[in-house]
């Protein structure tokens, strides 16, 4: 168990976190929190660390094949979109980081409102489950 504040602000290999990347992790948990999509027009993609980023994106260039085949013309139109978008993310990335990488995409609704929204970022600890694409 681990007992104190600097304790806590550890990850997992040990290493402290800065309050700011604390700050910054947590805020980014809220927004994803509060996003609400609207059918399937959101995409996950979690990467572990150690995995061929060239990989990743073939899995996504996979799945723009296989949206196709999705009969609502405004949800295809959503996932493509998200699926595309999540192809530029990981095209900013050089290799996979440490700690694996994640990508969320797709239509959000906030305050009455629709908005395209694209996420990137390597998480705080590192990602133990393998290389998995969801549409949310």
């Amino acid at each position: 168990k681990l007992l104190g504040k600097e304790a806590r602000n550890a990850d997992e290999t040990g290493n402290k976190m800065s309050p700011a990347e604390i700050w910054r992790g947590k805020r980014m948990v809220e927004a994803l929190g509060s996003a609400k999509g609207d059918g399937t027009s959101m995409v996950s993609l979690l990467i572990k660390p150690g995995d061929n980023i060239h990989q990743a994106a073939n899995l996504l260039a996979q799945e723009l094949g296989t949206a196709v085949n999705i009969k609502s013309r405004v949800n295809r139109a959503a996932v493509q979109q998200a699926i595309t978008s999540a192809q530029s993310q990981l095209k900013l990335w050089k290799g996979i980081p440490p700690n694996g990488l994640c990508v969320y995409c797709g239509n959000v609704m906030r305050d009455g409102g629709q908005t395209h929204e694209t996420i990137s970022f390597e998480p705080p600890r590192p990602l133990k489950s393998g290389q998995d694409l969801e549409r949310i």
